[in-house]
């Protein structure tokens, strides 16, 4: 398992949520830990914390409850865009149907 920066991971998904463009982010980590680590680096960073970036972040793993998971299905709220960090097991075994972007 290679290096993740988490800091950077929540950089990238606030420059695409700055672009003029429509769809949710899909962010592939190695793992729990790195997905868990880079949630938290997104939700606790300044632009969301003053909330000038509207981002819904869901984690799909296997160690989330399904109601939590079953959320990456359904569009964000008005005005928002939705941020889902997954494992490379999401790539093969399911579709995001308003996912634009992927990191």
């Amino acid at each position: 398992v290679g290096f993740v920066d988490h800091d950077l991971v929540a950089e990238l998904v606030l420059h695409i949520d700055r672009m003029d463009r429509d769809g949710s982010i899909l962010c592939f980590m190695p793992g729990w830990e790195e997905i868990v680590a880079s949630h938290e680096a997104l939700v606790n960073h300044p632009d969301v914390l003053d909330r000038s970036s509207k981002l819904e972040v869901h984690c799909l793993h296997s160690a989330v409850p399904t109601s939590q998971q079953q959320q990456v299905f359904q569009p964000p709220s008005a005005g928002h865009r939705k941020v889902v960090l997954a494992t490379n097991i999401a790539e093969t075994s399911i579709t995001i149907d308003d996912c634009v972007f992927v990191v």
